[in-house]
């Protein structure tokens, strides 16, 4: 079968940005081992509880949405640098409120130390507008420039923590070395920019194209909070009512358990492509495609579960030594979120398909919403475990609450009937070429 130009550009596209993934996951999680063994539980909760803080915060920066922007750029490649101009101030104004608001939350803090570990991480919120190269880069199909840029500073931030560690350096240090992070990022950024022969001079801002961007964002936005929040405030309401230690065990725990949720995503960004073609041209054959990617996710995430549930307590002594032995049944728990992770993921496939993005938001918030309610009730009696629980508590109720709607009934069915034996040997059964169509 011919591969057509259009068709190698996404496929060399796709597999840049999942180089991308995997570099990070990989480099990532080793370099964050060794940064948790050398803090301690303690240090590493501090850090985790800063990081999660600043995340939540920086949600708020998006005040122009990353799709948005690009879908302005395609519209009308002429007036990218208006866009980008505009775009670039809104996202600074949202940069200086979430960083104000971040800064207030550091404030109510007990111990100093937190306090400065989360002002200092909140100064790399100042920088996100400087994602909006990026975002041009992508817009125009050629994210390798992007991808190089920053991950050049990811590993050179990388090779910095690793110093830190063999150098016996404090928490505050590798809380500076984030913000010194995302300032390498912005500055790589910038020169490969330059580097295209556009100049930051050249940009411009429209008071129209701010406001175009602000109103067809701002959905997105609450969406992307939402988002955050379902996935960070576990660590920040852990931490408030457990204190750093028990924040730290759980921080170990998930960053085990969350590495492998970058496969399901990575799938989905090659797929999606294909499937929303057989949604345009063979409902049928979507359908059945759906019904694959199901089985498929649902066996293999099962399998990580399993393993990493039998050898969770071998396995955290091994990579985080002995203060962490506490982590081992808090990954056992933790684990199993990523059988409902994996299934949302390719669920929301059908929901963009066919538009049925209210769902989506529907899904996102009442997983947020279970996920309080469930960490409330469970944190102060079982700390990092009952952070755990809340956790696959709220991703299986999101991912199939689906079966609430009657235009998305069948999918939940679908999702159940992947756990099927049966189900799985007609996978094997379907002919390859369901996917060359």
């Amino acid at each position: 079968m011919e591969i057509t130009p259009g068709a190698r550009r996404v496929l060399t596209n796709t597999a840049w940005l999942s180089a991308n993934q995997i570099t990070r996951l990989v480099v990532g999680l080793v370099v964050g081992i060794l940064v948790a063994r050398h803090l301690g539980p303690e240090q590493f909760g501090k850090y985790s509880f800063a990081i999660a803080v600043v995340t939540i915060g920086g949600s708020l920066s998006a005040l122009a949405a990353d799709s948005v922007v690009i879908r302005e750029i395609v519209a009308d490649p002429r007036a990218s640098h208006i866009v980008l101009g505009s775009q670039f101030v809104l996202r600074a104004l949202g940069s200086i409120l979430a960083a104000g608001i971040v800064l207030i939350v550091s404030s109510l803090q007990h111990e100093i130390s937190e306090r400065v570990i989360v002002a200092v991480v909140a100064a790399s919120l100042l920088l996100a507008p400087f994602e909006g190269i990026a975002i041009w880069f992508q817009a125009e199909q050629r994210p390798k420039a992007a991808v190089l840029s920053k991950t050049i500073a990811f590993l050179t931030a990388s090779f910095f923590r690793l110093l830190l560690v063999l150098s016996g350096a404090s928490v505050i240090a590798f809380a500076v070395l984030l913000s010194v992070e995302a300032a390498l990022s912005a500055a790589a950024l910038v020169m490969a920019y330059y580097g295209c022969g556009e100049r930051l001079g050249n940009w411009s801002v429209s008071k129209a194209s701010m406001m175009k961007l602000f109103r067809d964002s701002w959905p997105l936005l609450f969406a992307g909070v939402s988002s955050v929040l379902y996935m960070k405030l576990d660590v920040v309401m852990l931490n408030e009512m457990h204190g750093a230690y028990e924040t730290g065990v759980y921080g170990a725990a998930t960053r085990i358990s969350e590495a492998w949720n970058f496969v399901p995503m990575a799938l989905m960004g090659a797929l999606q492509p294909v499937l929303l073609r057989a949604k345009r041209d063979h409902q049928a054959l979507f359908i059945k495609r759906m019904e694959i990617l199901y089985v498929c996710t649902a066996w293999a995430s099962l399998v990580v579960a399993i393993i990493i549930s039998l050898v969770s307590t071998s396995l955290v002594n091994i990579l985080f030594g002995q203060e962490y032995q506490q982590a081992g049944s808090v990954l056992a728990l933790h684990t199993w979120s990523a059988v409902a992770i994996y299934l949302g993921v390719v669920s929301s496939q059908y929901l963009l398909a066919e538009n049925l993005l209210k769902i989506s938001m529907f899904r996102t918030m009442l997983g947020l919403t279970v996920n309080i309610a469930l960490n409330l009730a469970l944190i102060p009696d079982y700390g990092a475990q009952g952070a755990a629980a809340a956790t696959v508590v709220s991703c299986f109720v999101a991912t199939f609450s689906l079966i609430l709607f009657k235009s998305t009934r069948s999918q939940a069915a679908s999702m159940m009937r992947a756990f099927s034996p049966l189900q799985a040997m007609k996978l094997f059964r379907s002919p390859r070429s369901i996917w060359t169509h």
